[in-house]
């Protein structure tokens, strides 16, 4: 585990490193997910898709950036495509402490 100094000196390294448009990306993506674990509101759908849009943003430059050349790299150019998030049929709020959903999705202990 990293102390603070550590911690900063890292997030220090990425942020020369993502430079001012990748860092605003990683900020909007950690921004939206405190919202969405913290807020009872459910976020609007435009909302969801601009944050999964920055999310693929922020990973595919992650991935292209800083994977090593023995791991399969994202194809140049590869765009975000809305047509590959899955729709809900019936959207619902989810509680964190619901056991056993239905997808798969176990609670740490």
């Amino acid at each position: 585990m990293q102390d603070g100094s550590e911690r900063d000196a890292a997030r220090g390294s990425f942020q020369k490193l993502g430079g001012p448009i990748v860092n605003a990306k990683t900020d909007i993506v950690r921004r939206r997910g405190s919202h969405a674990v913290h807020k009872q509101a459910t976020a609007p759908p435009q909302t969801a898709v601009a944050g999964l849009r920055e999310l693929f943003h922020s990973l595919y430059w992650f991935a292209r950036t800083c994977a090593g050349k023995n791991h399969e790299l994202p194809t140049p150019g590869m765009a975000f495509d809305t047509a590959a998030i899955p729709h809900l049929i019936s959207p619902r709020p989810v509680s964190r402490n619901r056991p056993n959903c239905e997808c798969g999705w176990q609670p740490l202990p």
